[in-house]
């Protein structure tokens, strides 16, 4: 069974008859290299195999929300306190020649309060069928998340199939699964300039000019703390950077995206929490600790260090 289409608004009736747990997806061969890397795999992991599960690149609405979860708007209660920074540049006269300067700033803002619904993190798994890689989604009948599943698979391939049985019986998934979420970076194994510009990279270019820099700022000053390891995320985790310092046991999640806050993980268990969504550590008080992106960021950070290093 054969689907293409801009998105479901409902899930067919061809696909609410299935009774038993099914598959979704394409054949690879029919998407291009540069297909499967925007989707979210490295060069590293071409040509494929069977056994890479990932979670997709953000390349859409429903990618957007797989990886992040739905924000929601709470207009039914009172605004909430924020701080926003900037980038921003002017120039002064010397003598007879204008120099320009750069620094930035925090404003104090209002806004609706913000509800992070929680992301549905559906991976993407390789699986041979027959002589073919194949991307798929499990399935089961009547779950949840079933409607986003076929629009994501819509969004990422542009069309999918059903996959129910293969020659050989039953499609299952592989016995050993490699999980493609984030690069290592250990220190000494790239230079100061190699591991900025992979950080760097991380960086949405759809950010703005405004809070590009601000980002890049706060990024770099964590960096010459001199963490051990260097965690970058890739696919659906782009966007985000840990830096792990294994010697002082705290690990120190920063991302691109405005939650006005720098999370403080225990270092021994920063992997498990950084999939984590945001609403999650929230609610289960999962974090150390919250430094909050305002003016006193910076101060905030270098305290966090020297109170650390005190209490070893």
């Amino acid at each position: 069974m054969f689907f293409k289409q801009k998105r479901f608004r409902k899930i067919p009736s061809a696909i609410l008859s299935i009774k038993n747990e099914f598959y979704i997806g394409i054949d690879s061969s029919k998407l291009s290299e540069k297909d499967l890397i925007k989707i979210g795999l490295t060069q590293d992991f071409l040509p494929l195999v069977e056994g890479i599960d990932f979670l997709p690149s953000k390349i859409g609405k429903f990618s957007t929300i797989n990886a992040d979860g739905l924000v929601v708007l709470r207009k039914d209660l009172p605004k909430e306190k924020f701080y926003q920074e900037s980038a921003y540049t002017w120039k002064e006269w010397h003598g007879k020649e204008q120099v320009e300067f750069s620094g930035t700033r925090s404003q104090e803002r209002f806004r609706y309060q913000r509800e992070r619904l929680a992301a549905p993190n559906i991976k993407v798994t390789t699986i041979k069928i027959e002589n073919s890689i194949w991307l798929l989604f499990k399935c089961v009948p009547n779950e949840e998340n079933l409607l986003h599943k076929l629009n994501l698979a819509l969004e990422l391939f542009g069309e999918f199939s059903l996959a129910l049985d293969a020659k050989n019986g039953p499609i299952v998934l592989p016995a050993k699964v490699k999980f493609v979420e984030w690069l290592i970076l250990k220190s000494g194994t790239l230079t100061d300039q190699e591991i900025k510009e992979r950080i760097e990279q991380t960086i949405s270019k759809k950010m703005k000019k405004t809070l590009r820099p601000v980002i890049l700022q706060r990024l770099e000053h964590i960096r010459c703390k001199g963490p051990e390891e260097i965690a970058i995320g890739s696919a659906g985790y782009q966007g985000y950077v840990v830096y792990n310092f294994f010697k002082l046991g705290i690990s120190i999640l920063e991302s691109e995206y405005p939650d006005n806050a720098t999370y403080v993980f225990d270092s021994s268990k920063w992997e498990d929490l950084s999939k984590l969504s945001k609403t999650e550590i929230l609610k289960e008080n999962l974090a150390k600790d919250r430094i909050f992106h305002n003016k006193d960021w910076s101060i905030n950070i270098d305290q966090l260090f020297k109170n650390t290093k005190r209490n070893l």
